[in-house]
């Protein structure tokens, strides 16, 4: 019997993370050697319970039972999923009071700075109101990162942060379809679902 979790056939994503890792030994491929295809032990769901009560919120399911019972980061799209000790860490994002229950303010492209002859000022662009209601949740190089919605109408949804490139803020699928279009290395993940050709 295949071992399920929320929506997610445990035994495929390893079976799937196995045949990655034994195809690029020598960690060849973006990213990998940072993940190294491995996902790190998984989170209580308690710990988390914990921070969803202290920023009034509930994370997406797809991504809640991913860290509860596949793995608390490690493997996955560019240099992989950011550890949840990272990702809820007060510092190491803006969680401002309120920041994560406001509603993330977007539902389609986003990027005030597409004329480079008007471009909006630093202190505008990278406002933190432009990204509550989400958390990092990969790193994808140079300063940009995929982003998580966890409140508003796109929550679930993982979007890209490129404002480092003054790329503004994409919108990507739900978390699982695009987790699992990387693993599955489908031709949608290298376009729409990954935000481009760094993974390819």
């Amino acid at each position: 019997m295949r071992e399920t979790s929320g929506g997610w056939d445990i035994d495929h994503v390893k079976a799937k993370l196995a045949a990655m890792a034994a195809a690029d030994p020598a960690r060849e491929r973006f990213g990998a050697a940072s993940h190294r295809y491995r996902l790190n032990a998984p989170v209580a769901a308690a710990e988390i319970g914990v921070f969803e009560r202290l920023h009034d919120i509930r994370l997406p399911t797809a991504y809640r039972t991913f860290l509860t019972s596949l793995g608390s980061g490690g493997a996955g799209p560019y240099y992989g999923m950011i550890d949840w000790a990272e990702v809820a860490a007060p510092g190491g994002q803006p969680y401002t009071p309120g920041f994560l229950a406001t509603p993330f303010p977007h539902t389609g492209f986003w990027n005030p700075n597409t004329d480079a002859a008007n471009l909006v000022p630093d202190e505008e662009y990278w406002h933190d109101r432009w990204i509550t209601g989400s958390v990092a949740i990969v790193h994808f190089g140079c300063g940009a990162y995929v982003r998580l919605a966890v409140c508003g109408r796109s929550a679930g949804q993982v979007w890209f942060d490129d404002r480092v490139s003054d790329g503004g803020l994409r919108p990507g699928p739900d978390f699982r379809d695009w987790y699992l279009s990387w693993l599955d290395e489908t031709p949608e993940f290298s376009s729409a679902f990954g935000f481009g050709a760094a993974d390819t």
